[in-house]
């Protein structure tokens, strides 16, 4: 339970510090637009195929973990540990001749403004029931 209100004083915190969107979940669908081009503009190589890394941080920083490889533009965000904040991205990955070439990891947005938003991997309690006077 302490740990509990520690997360959420955290994530409050975060939210007044600017993160737009803070979501509790343990999943998540999140979807991307579709890489057409290489970095510079120029036409994908023939022969390449272009797949995405879904990857997690931790909120403030830490070690981004790769969740799945996807060849569609969504996916559905399971997040691996309860009751933590984690930043949701995504990379594009391209295989050339064997090699995989990666982009920079895109964050997330918020109605298409490049805006990072946490998730809390929670769900929430229970509804109350038996509610009465007395």
């Amino acid at each position: 339970m302490k740990k509990m209100l520690i997360i959420l004083l955290l994530a409050a915190a975060l939210h007044l510090q600017g993160a737009p969107l803070l979501v509790i979940a343990k999943t998540a669908n999140i979807a991307w637009d579709p890489v057409t081009k290489l970095a510079d503009g120029s036409a994908l190589p023939a022969g390449g195929t272009i797949s995405y890394d879904v990857v997690v941080q931790p909120t403030g920083g830490g070690t981004t973990t790769v969740l799945a490889t996807v060849s569609t533009t969504q996916a559905t965000v399971n997040f691996p540990a309860p009751w933590s904040l984690y930043d949701v991205g995504v990379r594009a990955v391209l295989t050339y001749q064997g090699n995989n070439i990666l982009s920079a990891v895109a964050w997330g947005s918020v109605a298409g403004t490049p805006s990072p938003f946490s998730f809390l991997s929670g769900q929430a309690p229970g509804t109350t029931s038996n509610l009465r006077l007395q």
